[in-house]
């Protein structure tokens, strides 16, 4: 009885992981009938989904509405299993060794919540020699109630990809000869919460320019970009706010 139970457990715990996967998305997507369940279909990203095939190739359309930090997440998790070879996604907290502030739904259709991370998503051409293609730098949501940038970053690298696996030029120029560093949700806990600061702290006046050094990097967003600037080297930077 007990290896009984010991193997139905390792069998519903082997099909949670299955169900987190974003190719478990994609199935159930197709099985799914918008009509009949509407909240589901919306939380699996289901619109996304339906829109690439399993190239990766844009076949169809979706409508954009302002992400969740957990519909950030999904979506890039999209994108890392849709394109291998061309994104990357990890957090400050793992690369950097930083800590997490706040806690954060990371699945908009599951209750549990854990420590908000840093997203950082890398779109290029991984296998190509790093030191020989520019970097660019993109952030949003610096400031955590500032709705526009994180989900304009993320769907712009959705563009990207979905136009080069359709073999656009255009899309394929910049994904083949530049490194993209998105950070899309720089205030993780604001942007979840939808409050400008992060534990009180304004991340975007926590730099080490024109304060003391008492009086900066306080704030994990910032030092999260901090340490990224230091890693890498970016020619051009850009946050967008609003």
């Amino acid at each position: 009885r007990d290896t009984l139970l010991v193997l139905i457990v390792v069998q519903w715990i082997d099909g949670l992981k299955v169900s987190q996967r974003p190719d478990y998305r994609q199935k159930r997507c197709a099985e799914m009938d918008y009509s009949q369940d509407k909240a589901q279909w919306n939380a699996l990203d289901c619109d996304f989904w339906k829109s690439r095939d399993s190239q990766g190739r844009i076949v169809g359309h979706y409508q954009y509405k302002y992400l969740s930090y957990g519909e950030l997440l999904q979506r890039m998790r999209a994108l890392e299993y849709l394109y291998p070879n061309f994104v990357k996604l990890d957090s400050a907290q793992e690369i950097y060794d930083l800590p997490s502030i706040g806690r954060c739904r990371e699945d908009d259709w599951k209750p549990e919540e854990s420590g908000c991370r840093i997203w950082i998503l890398r779109v290029g051409d991984h296998s190509a020699e790093q030191a020989e293609i520019p970097q660019v730098f993109v952030s949003g949501a610096l400031h955590g109630n500032e709705r526009i940038g994180p989900t304009a970053v993320v769907e712009a690298a959705c563009l990207l990809l979905g136009l080069h696996a359709s073999s656009d030029p255009w899309a394929t120029r910049i994904v083949l000869q530049r490194s993209l560093l998105l950070m899309p949700a720089a205030n993780a806990i604001g942007y979840m919460e939808g409050v400008r600061e992060e534990g009180g702290v304004d991340p975007n006046r926590d730099f080490a320019y024109d304060t003391s050094p008492e009086a900066c990097m306080r704030s994990v967003a910032a030092r999260s970009i901090n340490e990224l600037f230091r890693a890498q080297l970016v020619q051009v930077g850009v946050t967008l706010h609003g």
